[in-house]
This record gives C-alpha cells, structure tokens and sequence, in this order.
C-alpha cells in the first residue's frame, strides 16, 4: 500500500509497525522522511504534515487523547491554562524508556478504566477525567458548558468516577445548563459559597434578561470586555441598569479581571448590598474551589 494513503486512512498518523503490516514498503517511509512529504514522530511514528500534533502524539504514545485536550477538542472552555497534550494510556504501561523530548510535550494520565477505541475520549468521560488536573472550579465551567450545548446530559454527572467524592457531590450539587459562558459559572460558584441564594438568567420585564438575582434583592452581571465594547452596548448597559433601579433592584457589575483575581471580594460586596453575612468559612470554601492552599 502507498505510505500517504495508509496515513490519510489511520487518521494522519501511524507507527511503523501498522503501516509494515498494511503493506507500506519500510524504504518508503525512509524516502518520505527524506522528502518532507512524511514527519517522523518520535521513534518508530510517522505522520503527515497536516495531522494534528495531538493526534501524532497519541499514536506514538499508543494513548487515547483524553483529560482538557479533549475536552478543548470538543470545544469546551477551559478555564485555566493547559499547555502539554494529556494522554490516557493503561495504568500498567511504562514510560521510563521515553525520550524526555517525547515526554515534554505530554501530560501522562494512567487509569484502569476500558480505553475507547478512538483516538479522541468521548466528551463524558473526558470531563469526568478534568478532575484529574483541573481545580473543583475548573472541571465545573466542563461541567456547565457541557450542558449548555446539550454535549451532557445532567444525569450523566452522577455517574463520574474521577476526583473525589466531595468534589463529585460538589459538582452534583452546583451543576447548571443556564450558565453562559465561564465567567458566569465562576461567579455563581463564589457567590454560593458565600451562603447566597442565586437565580441565574432571570428574565425581568422592560429589562430583559440579568445574569444573576441575588437573594431577590440585587442584580448581578458579569461580563468580559469584548462584551462591552462601543457607545450602543455603554448606553443599553446603563438603561437596564435604570430599568432594574425602576423595579427595586440595584444592579452591581464585575469584570472579568475581578471575578478572576478576588472571587471572595466579589462575594462580599455583593453580601454587604443584599445585608447577608458571608459564611463563616468562605475563604476556606473558596480556596478548596480555587484549588488554593489554605
């Protein structure tokens, strides 16, 4: 068989051995190499140039692409940075004879479960396994963004395995499909473990829809700059702003560089408005959330 078209049909990437199997001459790979029509990949792989890094990475490895890498691959928001390729390989593989270049790029995670046969985990078990390297608040906007799109169903996150059982119920318990982008999800979370009562995406009439109602007493929005940006959305935002003040509800806004950089001083601001004393423990909840040391 020609060496491009057993490539092209392994998805873009294959190990020497698969493709001697299906035929491919051992002097054409050489050739190939040569030529910069093929890429070796590690020792023994070899991919074309257009295959995806992850994808080649996976076949040299002999791994399933699984954890955030797949979850970003089925366009679930990340909240954190994840910079390395994370592999699922079974739990009694070695890696100790990996050229260290090979193991730089890869985040190894091993597990006992079944492996499914394609290359990239199905997006249920990849959330699931986020608990592995994302922090509580991390795995929940997988969590909420999955819903959104209807890529999980809400009773599939009764049925994770990863991470611990307090995260698990914690998930279980803060799981939300009304959540519309990451900033939202972080936000509710900090508020909630402040003690507050949170109704997302409530619909106010002559207003519109506000991200959050703060123990019936205060509208809370949440938004990115890009959101934001020109005279239009500057002048609607202070309308609904009068709009909500009209109903009895003061509105109180935070960036995105707020939410992100002080969660708990977000928490109570917002407590001190509605007249709630923030829990007792909010720090220590916020830093377990967070994935601080406290």
């Amino acid at each position: 068989m020609d060496l491009l078209r057993a490539l092209d049909e392994a998805g873009g990437a294959a190990r020497r051995s698969d493709l001697l199997r299906a035929g491919v001459p051992e002097r054409s790979m050489a050739r190939a190499v040569k030529e910069e029509r093929v890429l070796a990949v590690g020792h023994g792989t070899y991919a074309l140039p257009w295959a995806a890094r992850e994808v080649a990475l996976a076949t040299l490895f002999r791994a399933q692409i699984g954890c955030v890498s797949a979850c970003d691959h089925w366009g679930l928001p990340l909240w954190g940075r994840h910079n390395s390729t994370h592999l699922v390989v079974p739990r009694h593989r070695s890696a100790s004879r990996r050229d260290p270049g090979e193991l730089a790029e890869v985040t190894l995670h091993r597990t006992s479960w079944p492996l499914p046969g394609s290359v990239w985990v199905p997006v249920t078990s990849a959330i699931d396994q986020a608990a592995w390297c994302t922090t509580p608040v991390e795995q929940l906007v997988l969590v909420d963004a999955a819903l959104h799109s209807q890529l999980l169903l809400p009773g599939d996150v009764a049925h994770f395995g990863a991470g611990t059982a307090r995260r698990r119920a914690w998930l279980r318990r803060m799981a939300s499909s009304a959540a519309e982008s990451p900033l939202e999800t972080v936000a509710r979370a900090g508020l909630a473990a402040a003690g507050m009562a949170v109704q997302e995406q409530v619909v106010v009439r002559g207003v519109g829809r506000v991200d959050f109602v703060v123990e019936d007493a205060v509208a809370v929005e949440v938004d990115g700059w890009e959101y934001h940006q020109g005279r239009e959305a500057f002048e609607r935002d202070r309308a609904r702003d009068r709009g909500m003040l009209a109903r009895g509800k003061p509105v109180m806004r935070f960036t995105s560089h707020e939410v992100r950089g002080d969660l708990a001083a977000v928490a109570r601001q917002v407590a001190q408005i509605v007249g709630k004393e923030p829990r007792r423990d909010l720090d220590r909840r916020l830093a377990w959330m967070l994935g601080h040391r406290k």
